[in-house]
């Protein structure tokens, strides 16, 4: 099945990751004291004699901590692994060369991109699935004595509203991950090579955000992000789009690219 194919011409990139993340969790976890140092944590044994009010202060602190490091870290691990995983495919395949015996195969060519594309969405949204939880853990396990600090509940009601901060997490690392992966499949079913759906993909993004930076600060317009975190945070800028409206443009965009991946792939010579 072309679904095994995929994980075994990606299994390596996969492997070396996780080892890599969870390589560097231990590392984290294992200087747990010179970590609370560095935040000027107070002994749990001392945390009874603080005032009153500053249980809640230090708890939200660490809650806002917690989210932080373990959002930025996802979100970096998130793009790199969805320009991997997205430079695989019948596109690199065509690249490679076994493309032309893959297609002449009794299945249409929209099988093969559709099953690429699912087994990368599946094998990547995994991955991510981990590191989230890793990485909270991890923080966890160096943070933990400040959550007894305050009632749990409480933990939900700091950031963004109440049981939204850790959804929107989620909903920003997975819709940003969606986007790169869709664009960078499509490039390379379209270039037919992996590496350089990789590189235009890239440029795309890097281009896309040169724009928006220039125009946000020179012409105050804001264009759609994919932080969905600060969309739901901030005021709306000079934009006519509302913040779930932008989130459903860019699923629409990351659920285009296998169909346009597949319009590409049936018209082309190959």
């Amino acid at each position: 099945m072309y679904f095994w194919k995929f994980w075994q011409d990606t299994r390596r990139s996969v492997f070396i990751y996780l080892g890599a993340l969870i390589l560097s969790g231990m590392i984290w976890v294992l200087r747990a004291s010179h970590i609370r140092k560095f935040f000027y944590l107070p002994p749990a044994s001392n945390a009874a004699l603080l005032p009153s009010f500053m249980p809640a202060i230090i708890a939200s602190g660490s809650w806002r901590a917690e989210l932080e490091i373990t959002f930025y870290v996802t979100y970096m691990c998130a793009l790199v692994m969805a320009f991997i995983i997205g430079g695989n495919g019948i596109g690199a395949d065509i690249g490679k060369g076994t493309g032309d015996f893959l297609l002449t195969r009794p299945r249409s060519r929209r099988y093969f991109v559709w099953a690429g594309w699912t087994s990368g969405v599946v094998e990547l949204f995994s991955v991510l699935l981990f590191t989230v939880l890793f990485v909270f853990a991890s923080n966890w396990y160096v943070l933990h004595w400040q959550w007894n600090l305050v009632p749990s509940p409480m933990h939900f009601a700091l950031g963004y509203g109440k049981f939204l901060d850790v959804p929107l997490m989620l909903a920003t690392i997975f819709l940003s991950a969606g986007v790169m992966y869709g664009l960078t499949y499509f490039f390379s079913v379209v270039l037919r090579n992996g590496p350089r759906g990789i590189v235009w993909s890239l440029a795309i993004v890097l281009g896309y955000a040169f724009i928006a930076i220039n125009l946000e600060i020179y012409k105050h317009i804001s264009l759609p992000g994919l932080m969905l975190s600060e969309l739901a945070s901030q005021p709306i800028k000079h934009w006519y789009l509302a913040p779930v409206t932008q989130a459903i443009g860019w699923t629409v965009v990351a659920l285009a690219a296998p169909v346009a991946a597949q319009f590409a792939l049936e018209r082309s010579d190959v």
